[in-house]
């Protein structure tokens, strides 16, 4: 799936594999192929979930994070062991959205930086975040939808779910707990299958156990 949308297989660690668009071909619209690249490997992990059914094995799961950036890239070593890859702080924070796909039960996780070069897709806000290494609060992403992957009539769904979630987020930032509840409870029976709706809910039974100060804006500290 990778390289059919143009990107560049870096290397396998354990069971991650690391990938980048842009080098050594050129790619004007990086973000933009590395998004349609995560979602047809969601796609694909689908159809490998239902062999798995079939012989009575677990599903696989996956989490996906990408970000956009500057970075160096080239042949890194010496002499002695060199490898084509891409160093720098934009890796570095790919691969903390990786990590944190799990914690939100998300299988795509992008920076805002990525979400702004592929504005083919239906963006839904995941939440605030401050990562380790990094002292800025970003925002981070999924894709809900895109016009590679749906119709009209779903995109319009998607739309609909959109709104409903940004009232639920909103009232969550502002500590509305039972305003954000209800949204959230609304959103499962509209989507059941997205289990960051009842990620939310845990959280917000645990900061209702909080003591949280008025300058409290919803940013969720990983640092």
């Amino acid at each position: 799936v990778i390289l059919r949308h143009g990107g560049t297989i870096d290397k396998y660690m354990g069971d991650c594999v690391m990938a980048f668009w842009g080098a050594p071909a050129q790619t004007s619209n990086h973000a933009h192929q590395a998004v349609l690249a995560a979602l047809d490997m969601v796609d694909a992990l689908a159809e490998i979930n239902q062999v798995q059914q079939r012989l009575g094995l677990p599903d696989v799961q996956v989490g996906i994070g990408i970000n956009t950036g500057m970075m160096c890239v080239g042949d890194m070593g010496s002499d002695i062991r060199r490898s084509y890859t891409a160093v720098g702080d934009a890796v570095n924070l790919a691969a903390r959205l990786q990590e944190l796909s799990k914690t939100y039960s998300v299988a795509i996780l992008v920076s805002a930086n990525t979400m702004s070069q592929a504005s083919a897709f239906v963006w839904q806000e995941v939440d605030k975040v401050r990562v380790h290494g990094k002292t800025q609060v970003l925002s981070i992403y999924t894709p809900m939808v895109s016009q590679h992957h749906a119709d009209s009539v779903n995109q319009k769904y998607a739309k609909d779910e959109l709104k409903q979630w940004q009232l639920a987020l909103r009232a969550y930032r502002l500590q509305e707990w039972d305003t954000s509840n209800q949204y959230l409870q609304e959103l499962i029976a509209i989507n059941p299958s997205n289990m960051m709706y009842a990620f939310y809910l845990r959280r917000i039974a645990l900061l209702r156990l909080q003591s949280l100060d008025l300058s409290w804006d919803g940013t969720s500290d990983f640092s």
